[in-house]
């Protein structure tokens, strides 16, 4: 295998390419590139063709799940379940004493109210203000986590028998924080206390202005700490502890109660908190709280309380949103209960949220429950404008999707709904998202959502002197910024992402904890799949492959007909099973049988409970799933090798039919194949640095060898003008030998970057006087054009291309541990 005859184009490369050099506009210090597939000269189909091909390397890269030893004693905690026994193991989960405290809320032992940093101090002063009848004006914000926060304190301190106002800031007038000047009429009304709750830790301004009025300012608070704190008299915020620390991942929401807690207690009321502890899993859930310590914990008795909650306004949006209080979960807070309650802090005045939430009048809550309800069918008409329009943007400019992060802005876009697009987004490309809405004149203001694993805010702070403002999460940040900085804002907050985690960007991948037959995907694994919920960030749904399905029934269901229903069959036919797939339509499944990735939870219908299976993934069946040898491949370190030649020479001596998979300035090596010429085969060598990740899956999918060997050269194609030329040569050469065809896929492998960064490469070729064009086979096929100019921006956008290559080359040649790194 190894003497293999190269392709001609790669033969040529290899031969030839240091010598030639391309004359171009280039040498003139002119742009020559831009953003694929919109580049001057190419063919309709040429751009989709390319989009297409970008399309297909956002697949999700499914990992199976890792052998992990299941102790007698998590046996036992589980009440002998196996699945959950496996999978609490597979998180790490291992401890019994912790998994016990995982499950089961009644085997946490909660931190002391007291624990909270300032809290006692905030605690006083709001003891005093009852005491003296003093006004207290409560403070909030708009999303679900800030409507349930001034809902609690309001409810909560009005038990108490304190004089109780509350403010909840409109969006589309104050935006986020305090606004001095709305401030400024409160105080001129004569408050005497400023209570906030999911805001305030960024409000320096604010706080100023009710302190030189003698009002004091007590600050609860779960947003990032920013360089410069409000001189507030308390700051209660769960950020002033450790990452670690078991009330770190507290929302606002989860911070107001921990004032609740100490104020109640202290009055000898303790009994009456779990009252509100309904009210507390609706925020936990619809901020995605990492699921963690504290958090979990609340939500987890939070859950129990709602699903017996008497308020009529919950119980008036669950009537709206067909949910059996009963039979509640995490799903439908997220899905039903907290889009109708976001949807009003969106569009229109989160104020009405407040009685809505506390009235024991059930005629008021049935009449504010139905404003919401038409908000609601607003919010999703809004939602799929910008939605759609994102997803266009994308098609059209389809090298967004190469940054670390998707940062988009349209002057058209609802600043109310883009936080839900982000997030859809997140789900549809694996990556954290920055939406902004940015009207022609005006600040672009944007919202922002992650990936678990990389902290949106933090990596936002670092371009810090191009915002004129931005707080938030590790999950979700918003943002303003002038739309002239738009673009380097995105090569630096990707350029922050990849750096927390050492080179290492987002990628899509789907992580399996369980394979199951059909026949397993029953209500009684699902109950007990259950035991591990609340789900959500930190704790994700289980993922469950079957394997070998055919597809009996498609029909396409829901008032839209958005959604599908497919029935699969097992191998024989016997066993029939309902599979939902949302958001199916217009997808394509492959023939035959396939592999399917489902997720299944209890459900409720007419009458009765049920299992829900839900598609998430699929593929043919047999496709290579995590790679033959992904996990058990043997990995050998040579990328300190002070002669790499030498070893090299040496393990081929040695292995006989090894593959030794180089690309650009690589395939000068003796030997050497691109990934397009790999094949199946027991030995595997990496002589250059892939470019990412995706492209290393798969050459080891193709390969699925027993042993990999690890180099990781330089392959010397990341330097700007170095690319260029390069590729130039490519082109030139396909011109002049082979009637100016080739592909995608051998361009790729012929330069040593995915297809994606060739793509946004052949934006040169206008500039040079060469056109792509689509052939019917799949190919390009170049001609000459009249030459066309590019721009800066064009130049920018394969710089920022290529350093992303770069970090990844560095990371991979500079990590510890070779065979984490390829995750074999």
């Amino acid at each position: 295998m190894m003497n293999q005859k190269k392709t001609p184009l790669i033969r040529w490369l290899a031969a030839s390419m240091t010598t030639r050099r391309l004359h171009s506009n280039a040498e003139e210090g002119k742009s020559i590139t831009g953003r694929p597939p919109l580049y001057p000269g190419s063919t309709p189909a040429l751009c989709q063709r390319i989009s297409a091909s970008l399309h297909q390397t956002m697949k999700l890269e499914w990992r199976l799940p890792k052998s992990a030893n299941v102790p007698q004693a998590l046996l036992a905690v589980t009440s002998d379940k196996p699945l959950v026994a496996r999978i609490l193991a597979g998180r790490g989960l291992s401890n019994p004493e912790e998994a016990r405290r995982f499950l089961d809320p009644a085997a946490y032992e909660p931190a002391a109210p007291s624990t909270l940093h300032d809290l006692e101090r905030g605690a006083t002063r709001i003891r005093q203000a009852i005491g003296k009848g003093e006004r207290i004006l409560v403070w909030g914000d708009f999303d679900v986590d800030g409507q349930t926060s001034t809902a609690l304190l309001v409810s909560a301190l009005e038990g108490l028998g304190a004089k109780v106002d509350y403010h909840i800031p409109i969006r589309e007038r104050e935006a986020h924080g305090i606004r001095p000047e709305v401030l400024r009429g409160y105080i001129d009304d004569g408050i005497d206390l400023l209570l906030t709750c999911d805001t305030g830790i960024g409000s320096v301004d604010a706080v100023a202005l009710a302190n030189q009025a003698g009002v004091d300012v007590v600050v609860t608070d779960h947003h990032d700490l920013p360089a410069e704190l409000p001189q507030a008299l308390a700051l209660v915020n769960p950020k002033f502890h450790r990452g670690d620390h078991s009330l770190s991942g507290l929302p606002g929401v989860g911070v107001a109660y921990k004032l609740v807690e100490a104020l109640y207690e202290e009055a000898g009321r303790g009994d009456e908190l779990e009252g509100f502890l309904d009210l507390v899993a609706l925020g936990i859930v619809a901020d995605l709280a990492i699921q963690r310590g504290d958090a979990r914990y609340l939500l987890q008795r939070g859950l129990g309380v709602l699903r017996q909650t008497a308020r009529p306004g919950l119980l008036a949006i669950m009537e709206y949103g067909r949910v059996q209080a009963g039979f509640l979960n995490d799903e439908d807070i997220g899905f039903q209960l907290g889009p109708r309650l976001n949807a009003v802090g969106r569009l229109a005045d989160a104020n009405v949220s407040v009685p809505l939430l506390t009235t024991t009048e059930n005629e008021r809550a049935r009449e504010i429950a139905q404003q919401l309800e038409r908000l609601n069918e607003d919010r999703k008409f809004e939602t799929a404008v910008v939605f759609d329009s994102a997803m266009a943007q994308i098609e059209q400019e389809s090298s967004l999707l190469q940054y670390a992060v998707l940062v988009m802005a349209n002057p058209r876009w609802h600043q109310g709904v883009i936080g839900i697009v982000a997030s859809r987004l997140v789900e549809e490309f694996g990556k954290p998202t920055i939406l902004f809405a940015a009207p022609d004149g005006q600040v672009a203001r944007g919202s922002a959502r992650s990936v678990e694993g990389y902290h949106i805010t933090n990596a936002i702070a670092t371009q810090g002197e191009m915002l004129l403002g931005f707080g938030g999460h590790p999950m979700a940040a918003g943002l303003s910024i002038d739309r002239n900085n738009l673009e380097a804002f995105r090569r630096g907050v990707s350029k922050a992402i990849i750096e927390q985690r050492g080179g290492r960007g987002p990628e899509p991948t789907l992580d399996i904890e369980a394979e199951l037959s059909l026949g397993e995907l029953t209500l009684e694994t699902a109950r007990q799949l259950e035991a591990l919920a609340p789900f959500g960030p930190g704790n994700p749904p289980v993922n469950i492959l079957c394997r070998g399905v055919q597809v009996e029934e498609d029909k396409q269901i829901g008032k839209e007909k958005t959604h599908r229903k497919l029935v699969v069959a097992d191998g024989d036919g016997g066993l029939r099973v309902e599979v939902l797939w949302w958001g199916g339509a217009g997808e394509q499944l492959p023939e035959g049988r396939i592999d399917l990735v489902v997720r299944m939870r209890p459900g409720f219908f007419n009458g009765a409970q049920t299992v829900t299976i839900a598609l998430q993934d699929f593929r043919s069946a047999g496709d290579p799933v995590g790679g033959k040898g992904s996990a058990a491949a043997e990995v050998v370190d040579c990328r300190a090798e002070t002669e790499p030649e030498e070893r090299l020479a040496e393990i081929l001596s040695l292995e006989v039919g090894a593959q030794v998979w180089g690309e650009g300035r690589g395939i000068e090596q003796e030997g050497t194949r691109s990934r397009g010429e790999m094949g199946p085969g027991e030995v595997l060598v990496v002589w250059t640095a892939p470019p990412d990740r995706k492209v290393l899956a798969e050459v080891v999918s193709r390969v699925q060898p027993e042993r990999v060997y690890v180099f990781g050269v330089d392959p010397e194609v990341d330097e700007y003008h170095e690319f260029v030329r390069r590729l130039g040569g490519v082109v030139k050469y396909a011109l002049a030998q082979y009637a100016g065809r080739s592909t995608l896929s051998q361009l790729a492998g012929a330069m040593g970057h995915s297809e994606a960064a060739v793509a946004c490469g052949l934006t040169v070729l206008s500039a040079l006087g060469v056109r792509g064009v689509a052939d019917e086979d799949g190919g390009v096929r170049f001609e000459r054009c009249q030459a066309v100019g590019l721009g800066a921006e064009a130049e920018e956008t394969l710089r920022s291309m290529l350093n992303e290559v770069r970090a990844f080359r560095k990371a991979f040649r500079a990590s510890e541990d070779a065979a984490w790194f390829l995750s074999l």
